[in-house]
């Protein structure tokens, strides 16, 4: 089930605008490290639970101890995972998890000496009692007389299980919540329609380049300034929705093959006019009309995704 549980937060998390904002708070790499932990430590659990480790008395110690800490391991992981994203408190308040803990502080943590809080007591498992499964945990110190405690780890895993899947799943309805609330507030505001006259506007570009006409010449530099708006506007709308032109590859790589074609068409236009010095092949401006035209394509190809996962 926590397995489940982290998928679907992988899901909601590795959404672009989700994880970009998470890379830019730091919080990314944490993140990675606590989810993962959350799926290692059921892997560690399941394995005791089928005694993978060996039925003799020292691997009975060892799967002891690793079963225990890989319970610790798990909750801090999902109290950390809780701080990250700022939800919930991550289970500080559910006593199983509290027990399970002060257990394992007890019996593999601190043994020795237990001194926070006070007074200091030490514990030790009864090695006769040790078997596949629990132990009887034996204390001593403090103004309380020695006592036994009988320690069933299937049952702690088990109560473990539940408390940490309760977690997940609150955890998982907030994030579903917000993600909801922020699609919601943007999906009436189409992105795709930024583009609708890009495929004008570059028709305009590329006829001036084959019609050198002031008249035509003017047009086309009018269109360049359009398709610049838009890449403006779009760059905009995405940061309203907390998107970075960074958080979205694809669409930055355009971007980034935009920006010479655009100004060299630019140039070669103020050329004509008698603007701008040097003289240039008209062929190649064909052939740069032609590479604005399919990148608009794309930009608005990604837009409409985009627009799509608004909507869904």
């Amino acid at each position: 089930m926590i397995s489940e549980l982290v998928r679907a937060i992988r899901d909601i998390v590795n959404d672009e605008r989700k994880r970009a904002q998470l890379i830019e708070g730091s919080k990314w790499n944490q993140l990675c490290s606590f989810l993962d932990v959350l799926e290692d430590t059921e892997e560690a659990v399941a394995a005791y639970a089928t005694q993978e480790c060996g039925s003799s008395l020292g691997a009975s110690y060892i799967a002891t101890y690793g079963v225990l800490q890989a319970l610790i391991l798990q909750q801090d992981a999902a109290k950390h995972l809780a701080e990250a994203l700022g939800l919930t408190d991550g289970g500080r308040a559910n006593k199983a998890l509290r027990n399970i803990r002060d257990i394992r502080n007890a019996s593999t943590g601190h043994p020795t000496k237990r001194d926070r809080p006070k007074p200091t007591t030490v514990h030790f498992i009864s090695r006769d009692t040790l078997h596949y499964g629990g132990f009887v945990l034996m204390s001593s110190g403090g103004r309380a007389s020695d006592k036994l405690d009988e320690v069933d780890l299937k049952d702690l895993i088990a109560q473990q299980a539940e408390a940490i899947g309760d977690i997940l799943k609150a955890l998982l309805g907030e994030l579903e919540a917000l993600d909801k609330a922020h699609r919601t507030q943007f999906a009436d505001k189409s992105l795709a329609a930024i583009f609708s006259a890009a495929p004008y506007q570059s028709a305009n570009v590329a006829k001036a380049t084959r019609d050198v006409t002031p008249a035509r010449v003017g047009v086309g530099l009018a269109a360049i300034a359009e398709l610049r708006r838009f890449l403006r506007e779009f760059e905009a709308a995405l940061l309203r929705r907390g998107i970075r032109l960074d958080a979205y590859g694809p669409i930055k790589k355009v971007y980034d093959e935009l920006e010479h074609p655009v100004a060299w068409l630019a140039a070669f236009l103020e050329n004509q006019r008698g603007r701008a010095a040097g003289s240039v092949d008209a062929r190649d401006a064909t052939i740069y009309a032609a590479c604005v035209r399919a990148r608009f394509d794309s930009l608005h190809c990604f837009a409409d995704d985009i627009d799509e996962g608004y909507a869904a």
